[in-house]
């Protein structure tokens, strides 16, 4: 199944990315790349619970605080 990814940046701004069903497929991690300059603030997959997950807990990352 293709995933959805939000990722939110400290600005404010957001963006979504569509990750086909072969990036679970190949690898058991995915690296994705994102152009922007702006620093991520959180990542959020299956951001709409389109996918069945037991355990949304763990779908959220979020970055460090700046010290």
């Amino acid at each position: 199944m293709p995933a959805v990814i939000e990722v939110e940046f400290q600005d404010g701004s957001s963006s979504r990315i569509a990750l086909p069903a072969e990036t679970w497929i190949k690898t058991a991690s995915a690296n994705v790349k994102i152009d922007s300059t702006q620093p991520v603030a959180t990542v959020t997959i299956d951001p709409d619970h389109r996918l069945p997950d037991r355990d949304r807990t763990n779908n959220v990352w979020k970055a460090p605080a700046s010290p």
